[in-house]
């Protein structure tokens, strides 16, 4: 059972602060929405190339020297995130160069 006590010159003192401390909560609850979606993203991509490569980190099977493929660090990505903002990711590559995730869009050149 939930039991809550409260006084009223507590919850008064509360609601008088409550106009400074919105404009705060909002941008405070955006930065860990911001940091959850980018840590999901990381994750999802690390775990599709997990698949790609066929292998965990640091795990040194024996493969045919032609057919090898190893991890080759990653690279920054930024993307637009309407009501969020700018997220950097982690976007992970492969030393082949031929890894390409089906989570993300291709970059977009435009011509001049």
């Amino acid at each position: 059972m939930l039991q809550l006590n409260v006084n009223l010159p507590e919850l008064s003192n509360f609601a008088k602060a409550l106009p400074e401390f919105k404009g705060n909560l909002f941008s405070l609850l955006r930065l860990d929405i911001k940091a959850a979606a980018t840590d999901f993203v990381n994750d999802l991509l690390q775990c599709e190339f997990d698949l790609f490569i066929g292998r965990d980190k640091y795990q040194r099977d024996i493969v045919e020297v032609n057919g090898r493929n190893l991890r080759n660090g990653h690279y920054h990505r930024k993307f637009a995130v309407k009501g969020m903002g700018t997220l950097t990711i982690k976007v992970p590559r492969d030393r082949g160069g031929k890894f390409k995730s089906s989570a993300l869009t291709p970059y977009i050149v435009t011509g001049k």
